[in-house]
Parts: C-alpha cells; structure tokens; sequence
C-alpha cells in the first residue's frame, strides 16, 4: 500500500531532514526541466507543496514563473565557481594582537590559554578587562587608543576664570 504524499509531508512537517530532502528532490527535477514546467509531477511531491517550494525558489531569485510554467534561472543550473581564498594574518601594532590571545597567562596563577577577554568603552575611554577562568582574577588594561581620544586634563594654575 503507497502513503498519500501529502500526509506524508504533513506528518513530516517538522522534520527537517525530510523537508530538506524535498527541497532537493524539487530542485533536482526544475534544473532537468527543459521546458517550462506547470507544476511539479506528484510522484516527487504533492502538488501544493511542490507550488510552495517553487514560490520559495522564485522568491530567492532561483527559479521565475512565466505564462507556461516555472523555468529555472541560470544561477540555478550553472552555478558560479568558487574560488579559495587564504586567510591573510592581521597586520595589528599594538602589544597584544588576536593570534596571540590563546597564550595569554593569568597575571596571579600563570595558567596558560584561560584568560579571556572584553573591550569596554565609556565615553572616550576605551579598555580592556581580562579574567582569568581557574582562579577568577581580573585586570584591565587602558586601549593604546584611547589615551589619543581622551580628552586632556586641564591645568588649573593657567585657568583665568579663577583668577578674577
């Protein structure tokens, strides 16, 4: 005895495996088609199902509806090539750079690959806290930056509002 698809799809529904096969198996079959297609042939999947599908895939820009049917775009059936890209290494001044943030020792217990970290900012003042996760200590440390965006202290003795 063959199941009904659609009781199938509906008992299936939150099964994500199984969508994704029929996700698949629709895709598969519009990139085989030559010719526009009305809709897609029940023994893939039941008919609303594969209309909901195909809505999908046009709303994605893979697939348009024309006059005679569904037509798979060329992004579809001949996708772009990829190309590799390596990972290049940040070039970063400063005393401590993201690479060697996994050897960071804890100031108080000297553990190794345990300390980690937040940017904070304030205002204009940027730091950074660091914790250690063994033995909970904490510092902070001020951003190089920050010291340039912070404003600077003023000078009382060269202040005239206060001379008068």
């Amino acid at each position: 005895m063959q199941e009904n698809p659609v009781e199938t799809m509906r008992r299936e529904r939150r099964n994500h495996f199984a969508r994704a096969e029929t996700l698949k198996r629709v895709t598969q079959w519009i990139i085989r088609e030559t010719s526009p297609a009305h809709q897609v042939p029940t023994d893939i999947v039941a008919g609303d199902v594969g209309r909901r599908i195909l809505t999908r895939l046009a709303l994605r820009g893979l697939v348009r509806h024309t006059g005679t049917g569904w037509v798979a775009q060329r992004v579809l059936v001949s996708p772009a090539p990829l190309q590799r890209v390596e990972n290049e290494q940040e070039n970063r001044s400063g005393g401590e750079r993201r690479g060697e943030m996994p050897t960071l020792r804890c100031r108080r217990c000297h553990r190794l690959g345990v300390v980690r970290h937040e940017n904070v900012v304030r205002g204009m003042v940027a730091e950074r806290h660091f914790f250690c996760g063994i033995c909970g200590h904490g510092w902070t440390v001020k951003d190089r930056r920050s010291k340039w965006s912070a404003p600077r202290a003023r000078d009382r003795a060269d202040d005239r509002s206060q001379r008068l």
